[in-house]
C-alpha cells in the first residue's frame, strides 16, 4: 500500500542499516533503478559504501539531489511540457540579460537605472541579472503565492514594500513574454492535477529520501502527494528522542516575553530544554514542525549513548533533553580528551597542530585509521596549500598520514583551468613580465611550444636583462593614456634579442637605435623561436579577446584558444573536457534564455567562473585516508574522528549578504533558507556525527601582536555549556579542554616533556635544541629602559627632511 513512512534516529548507521534491509527486497521490476535522494555528494559516497558493505555491491542505484528529482517527477508526469523552456537560474539570469535593459524607462526602474548607468562592460548588468534571478528562483521554491499572484496582475505584500515589489512583478511578468516558458512554481500545480490519473508505470514504484536535515515544503508537499501514487520513504537524523517543537534559546524567549509585555517564560509556556540543542537546532526544529503536518508512519530507531566521556556525556543530555542547572556537575577525568579546542595563531599553525595531534591520536588508539577522520573548514581552499604543505610526506616517512582533499573548485585545483583564466586576465591587463613569464612557464605551455623546465632560467634572465616590464608596445601606452614610450615593453625587448641574435660582436654599440642583446647565441636560438612564437600566440589571442562576440562565437574561439595555447596530458583530460563542457553550456544558456546581444569579455568570464566554481572535486570523500572538505550543509556522516578548523568569530558561522530587494528576507517564515542558521545547524551536525573525538581550532592569537582573539560564538555557546555542566578532576573545564599553542612549530615549549605541548616533527626539534643552547643573557641595550631624547633629536628642519 503507497504511503509516507519516516524514520528517525540519532545515529546514521541505524537508518543506513535500514535502508538497507529494505532494498534487499526489491520492487516488482528489479531491473528498475532504486531512487535515493541525498543533498550532497559526500552523503551519496557514505550510503553507497554502506549498502555495499551490506550487499556485497552497490548497483542500480541513482542519486539524484532534491531539484534534480522533482525535475524528473515533472518530466516523467508531464510530457506536455518537454518542448517548453525551463526557468532555472542559469536562464533566468540570461533572460534578464535580455530583458531587463527594455524596461529601464519605466519610473518604477529607477533606482535600478541609475545602478546601471556607468556599467560600460555590462558586468554590472550581468551581476545584477545573476542576483535576480537567484531571488525569483527562492520565490518560486519559497513563496510560490507571490508568483501566482503577479502572474494574475496582483501585489500582495506590506505597502511598505508596495514600491519594490513593483517593478519586480513587471520584470517578471516580462519575462514571461516572447516565447513558451514555465517554472517550477507553474509546473508543481500541473503535477497536482495530473497525479491521479497516471498511469502505472510512469512515476517510481518507491523513493528513498536520505540524510537531508531540512527540505522546503515545496518539496515535501511533493513527496507528499506523490505517497499517494508510490512508496515514499524518509529517513533522518534527530538529534534528541524527545519531543523538542517547543524549546527555545534564551534570546529568543527574551524576545518573545518583551513581545508579550513581559510575561515569563512559565507564562507563555516556554521551554529553553537543552541550551545548545535549543540555540544551535533551529532548522532542524522547524523542519521537523513542518513534519508534523505530513500524514505517514514514523518509526523510532533511537540508540542510548553512553555517558562515559565528554563528548558521549554531552550528546547523551541532547539526545534525552536533559538540561538540570540545579543538578551536580558531570565528572571530567584528566585524561579525557574526547573535546579539544586549540587556539593558534593561523591556518598554518592550525595544520601544523592538527598533524601532530592526529599522530598521537592514531598511536594512542590503534582502532582508529585514517579513514575514520574527516577534517572540515568553511573555506576549505584557504587552507589547501597549508594541507599538501604538511601532510604530503613521502611513503617512508613515519609522519606519513593518507589524505585526501574534496570540495576543491575545478578553477584553483586544475592547471589547465588556471592557465585559461590567466590568459583572460592578461587581456584586461598591463601584461607585466612576471605574469607572461608565470604563464609561460606553466606546463601546458611549455609543451605546446616545446620549452623545457629547465631552459626557463634562460628565459627569465632575458626578460629580467632586456629590460622587459610591461605593456606591449608603444601604441599599448597611448591606449592607457600614457607617453609613447618604447622602453621597457614587450616589443623593445623583442627586438634586443632578435638584433643581439643576428648580429655578430659585442661592441655595445646601438643599430638604428636599438641596443642589440648579446646574449643568445648557437643553440640558445632554437630556445628563443620557440619562446618568441609562444609570445606571438599568447599576444595574438589577448588583442583579439578586447572584441565583443555573440556567447556562441565565444564559445568557439576560447575553444580554438586553448587548442593552440595548451598542450595537456592525459590526467589533465578531464579538466580540458570540463571547460569544454562550460564553454557549450554557456552558449546554451544563453541561447535558452533567449539573449541575442553581444558579450564582453568582463561578462564571460564572470559567466565561466560562475559555472567552474560549481564543479567541485568530488572523489576523494571518503577515499581510504583523512578526508578534508568544506563545511557544507548535509554532512551529518557518522566519522569516529570529526575535526572543525577556523572556527574564528568572523568565519563561522558565515554571513551571506542580502539584497535590498529580497521579499522573504523582509518577511521571513520559518523554513526559510538562512545560511547562519544552516551553518548553526550544521556546528550541531558534525557535534553529534563525531563518535569518539570532537577536535575544533580556531585563530586564537594574533601573530604580529600575540593579542587574544575570540573564537566563533557556537565555540563559546559549546564551552559555556560545558562549564555549567562538568566539573574536570582539577581546574576549570575551558582550561581542560582548551590549549594555547606557541607562534613557532619549533618553539622549545613543545620538547620539553612537561604540559599538554608535545610535537612529532624531528626537523622543529633540532631548531628547538638549536635555541635553547643559545646563551641566555639578554643584549645589554634591553637590561634597561633608553634614555629620554634631547632637544635635537625633538626637531626636524625641511633640509634634514
Amino acid at each position: 500500500m503507497p504511503g509516507l513512512r519516516l524514520y528517525v534516529s540519532n545515529r546514521l548507521e541505524r537508518l543506513s542499516a535500514c535502508l538497507a534491509g529494505l532494498l534487499e527486497h526489491p520492487g516488482t521490476d528489479p531491473f528498475r533503478p532504486e531512487t535515493i535522494v541525498v543533498q550532497s555528494f559526500g552523503m551519496q559516497r557514505w550510503v553507497s559504501l554502506q549498502l555495499a558493505s551490506r550487499h556485497g555491491v552497490c548497483a542500480n542505484c541513482e542519486f539524484p539531489f532534491p531539484n534534480a528529482f522533482v525535475e524528473d517527477l515533472f518530466r516523467r508526469a508531464l510530457p506536455q511540457t518537454a518542448g517548453v523552456t525551463f526557468l532555472n537560474r542559469d536562464i533566468l539570469a540570461w533572460r534578464i540579460m535580455e530583458r531587463l535593459p527594455d524596461l529601464l524607462t519605466h519610473p518604477e526602474f529607477e533606482r535600478l537605472r541609475h545602478y546601471l548607468a556607468p556599467d560600460t562592460s555590462g558586468l554590472r548588468l550581468f551581476q545584477l541579472a545573476s542576483s535576480l534571478a537567484d531571488t525569483f528562483d527562492q520565490y518560486v521554491i519559497f513563496r510560490p503565492e507571490i508568483i501566482r499572484d503577479w502572474e494574475r496582475g496582483q501585489l500582495c505584500h506590506d505597502p511598505a514594500d508596495i514600491s519594490l515589489e513593483r517593478w519586480q512583478a513587471r520584470l517578471w511578468n516580462a519575462l514571461q513574454e516572447g516565447g513558451d516558458w514555465t517554472h517550477r512554481a507553474r509546473l508543481r500545480e500541473a503535477f497536482f492535477e495530473a497525479l491521479p490519473a497516471l498511469a502505472e508505470g510512469i512515476l517510481p514504484e518507491r523513493v528513498f529520501v536520505f540524510g537531508i536535515s531540512s527540505l522546503p515544503r515545496f518539496h515535501l508537499e511533493i513527496l507528499t502527494a506523490l505517497a499517494l501514487r508510490s512508496d515514499v520513504y524518509i529517513y533522518l537524523m534527530n538529534p534528541c528522542r524527545e519531543f523538542w517543537g517547543d524549546i527555545r534559546s534564551k534570546g529568543e524567549i527574551a524576545s518573545l516575553s518583551r513581545r508579550a509585555g513581559g510575561s515569563s517564560a512559565a507564562e507563555l509556556y516556554l521551554d529553553e530544554g537543552h541550551p545548545l540543542l535549543a540555540s544551535l537546532g533551529g532548522v532542524g526544529r522547524d523542519f521537523f514542525s513542518l513534519l508534523c503536518s505530513c500524514e505517514g508512519q514514523e518509526c523510532e530507531l533511537f540508540e542510548d549513548v553512553p555517558d562515559d566521556t565528554l563528548l558521549h556525556g554531552l550528546q547523551h543530555d541532547i539526545l534525552n533533553l536533559k538540561s538540570d542547572p540545579g543538578s551536580a556537575p558531570r565528572p571530567v577525568s584528566g585524561d579525557d580528551r574526547s573535546l579539544q579546542v586549540h587556539a593558534c595563531h593561523g591556518p598554518m599553525r592550525e595544520i601544523e597542530v592538527l598533524h601532530d595531534h592526529l599522530l598521537e591520536l592514531l598511536d594512542r588508539s590503534p582502532d582508529i585509521a585514517p579513514r575514520d577522520i574527516i577534517v572540515m573548514a568553511p573555506d576549505i581552499e584557504a587552507y589547501a596549500p597549508y594541507i599538501q604543505a604538511v601532510f604530503e610526506r613521502g611513503f617512508e616517512d613515519p609522519g606519513r598520514i593518507p589524505y585526501g582533499v574534496a570540495d576543491r573548485s575545478l578553477r584553483t585545483q586544475s592547471p589547465v583551468v588556471k592557465a585559461f583564466f590567466e590568459v583572460l586576465d592578461l587581456a584586461t591587463s598591463r601584461l607585466p613580465a612576471s605574469r607572461v613569464y608565470a604563464l609561460i612557464g606553466t606546463p601546458v605551455v611549455c609543451r605546446r611550444f616545446g620549452i623545457a623546465s629547465h631552459e626557463l632560467d634562460y628565459v627569465r634572465q632575458w626578460i629580467e636583462e632586456t629590460g622587459i616590464r610591461w605593456g606591449l608596445d608603444q601604441g599599448f601606452k597611448v591606449a592607457l593614456g600614457l607617453p609613447a614610450t618604447r622602453e621597457n615593453t614587450w616589443r623593445a625587448g623583442i627586438d634586443r634579442l632578435l638584433l643581439g641574435y643576428a648580429l655578430t660582436g659585442s661592441d655595445e654599440e646601438p643599430f638604428d637605435g636599438i641596443l642589440p642583446y648579446d646574449e643568445v647565441e648557437g643553440g640558445r636560438g632554437v630556445l628563443l623561436g620557440r619562446f618568441l612564437s609562444a609570445l606571438e600566440a599568447l599576444f595574438a589571442w589577448v588583442a583579439s579577446l578586447g572584441a565583443q562576440r555573440d556567447p556562441a562565437a565565444w564559445a568557439a574561439d576560447l575553444e580554438r584558444m586553448t587548442e593552440e595555447l595548451f598542450d595537456v596530458e592525459t590526467d589533465e583530460e578531464p579538466a580540458l573536457q570540463a571547460l569544454r563542457a562550460a564553454l557549450k553550456g554557456l552558449a546554451a544558456g544563453v541561447d535558452q534564455g533567449g539573449f541575442r546581444g553581444t558579450l564582453t569579455l568582463e561578462v564571460v568570464r564572470a559567466a565561466l567562473v560562475a559555472r567552474l566554481d560549481a564543479v567541485r572535486e568530488k572523489g576523494r570523500f571518503i577515499a581510504g585516508g583523512v578526508t578534508f572538505c568544506s563545511l557544507l550543509p548535509m554532512r551529518s556522516i557518522p566519522f569516529k574522528v570529526v575535526c572543525l578548523l577556523g572556527m574564528h568569530h568572523d568565519a563561522y558561522p558565515r554571513s551571506a549578504p542580502e539584497s535590498g530587494y529580497d521579499l522573504i528576507a523582509r518577511h521571513p517564515r520559518p523554513g526559510d533558507r538562512s545560511r547562519r542558521d544552516d551553518d548553526r545547524y550544521l556546528f550541531l551536525e558534525a557535534l553529534l556525527s563525531a563518535r569518539e573525538v570532537l577536535y575544533i581550532s580556531y585563530r586564537g592569537q594574533d601573530p604580529r601582536e600575540n593579542t587574544p582573539l575570540s573564537p566563533s560564538v557556537l565555540v563559546s555557546e559549546l564551552l559555556e555549556v560545558l562549564e555549567e555542566s562538568c566539573a574536570p578532576h582539577e581546574g576549570t573545564l575551558k582550561a581542560h579542554v582548551r590549549l594555547e599553542h606557541r607562534l613557532q612549530a619549533f618553539s622549545p615549549a613543545y620538547f620539553t616533556g612537561e604540559g599538554r605541548l608535545f610535537s612529532y616533527a624531528a626537523e622543529h626539534c633540532e631548531a628547538a635544541r638549536a635555541l635553547a643552547q643559545r646563551s641566555g643573557a639578554e643584549p645589554s641595550f634591553t637590561q634597561a629602559p633608553l634614555s629620554a631624547p634631547g632637544d635635537d633629536w625633538r626637531t626636524l628642519d625641511l633640509d634634514d627632511l
